[in-house]
């Protein structure tokens, strides 16, 4: 049932969701070991960063639309983290992306 008779947007609904990892196995960050799967992120946070300078945003600006820490997205935009799956998603939602389609493009740059 809706909260206050209204219904929420699907990434507030997966923001309210979020269960505490059983063991460090299961942790949420993305950890990348191989070499093809760690092209893909780099090149998905590469577009990810295009996107946001084309829309002339800082990345306070969007850290503030994705409801995430500034902090956050500087580390993600420099790759000294990965993002998780739900970090994406908030990231791509906020600048009016799909998420699939991002992946999309990034698959199709790496095939080049």
């Amino acid at each position: 049932m809706p909260e206050n008779g209204k219904w929420r947007a699907p990434c507030q609904a997966i923001r309210d969701y979020s269960p505490q990892p059983k063991s460090p196995k299961s942790c949420m960050t993305l950890s990348v070991p191989e070499p093809e799967a760690q092209k893909i992120v780099h090149c998905v946070v590469d577009l990810l960063k295009q996107q946001r300078e084309s829309l002339g945003w800082s990345q306070r600006s969007l850290a503030a639309r994705a409801g995430l820490d500034p902090k956050t997205v500087n580390l993600i935009e420099r790759k000294d983290r990965s993002p998780t799956l739900f970090t994406l998603a908030l990231l791509s939602e906020a600048m009016g992306i799909r998420l699939s389609e991002l992946l999309g493009k990034a698959e199709l740059a790496i095939e080049k």
